[in-house]
């Protein structure tokens, strides 16, 4: 029983941990996305989420170490 509540406890600590993105790359739209920007992301080994303006109070952002805010008007 202590065994299995152990492998619960460290699961439940790193599952927030593995679905975490390193930035949340907000948008208005998809029009605006800078693939360069993308581009550089990945090179650099981050993860990203693309998250559009619609959707914004729906995000946990303290889960980002980076937040890249679209330059779209």
């Amino acid at each position: 029983m202590r065994k299995v509540f152990l492998i619960l406890a460290i699961a439940l600590f790193l599952l927030p941990l593995a679905s975490a993105s390193d930035a949340a790359y907000v948008l208005k739209n998809n029009l605006g996305i800078d693939t360069a920007l993308l581009q550089e992301l990945q090179n650099n080994n981050l993860t990203y989420d693309i998250i559009f303006e619609s959707n914004i109070l729906a995000v946990d952002f303290s889960q980002y170490r980076l937040i890249i805010v679209g330059n779209q008007n």
